[in-house]
């Protein structure tokens, strides 16, 4: 069975952050689980731990993602908002004799 990955997105959360995911953005450039393999294990299911580690190591890794399809939200934000900020920035990664990561 195939899915259709398209405007579906996954969330992972702890008592402080949630992980948002969505696939049909993702590049699988790996950076995610190559640094940080404790919360991100793309072999296990669910693939994203996030009581695994720190949320501000959560947070740190997710604004490495090169694709977008990772981002977070704080969780007392939206408490106290009732609106899921976004966030975005925009990273450039070079690789010696290689791609750029944009």
């Amino acid at each position: 069975m195939r899915y259709n990955m398209k405007n579906v997105t996954k969330t992972y959360t702890n008592s402080e952050v949630t992980i948002v995911w969505k696939p049909e953005l993702c590049i699988h450039s790996g950076i995610c689980f190559r640094g940080l393999n404790e919360v991100f294990d793309p072999k296990e299911r669910p693939w994203a731990r996030p009581e695994a580690a720190t949320s501000d190591r959560i947070v740190q890794q997710i604004k490495k993602c090169p694709s977008g399809a990772l981002s977070h939200y704080l969780n007392q934000e939206v408490a106290d908002t009732n609106n899921i900020p976004v966030e975005t920035e925009t990273i450039v990664e070079t690789f010696p004799n290689g791609p750029l990561l944009v």
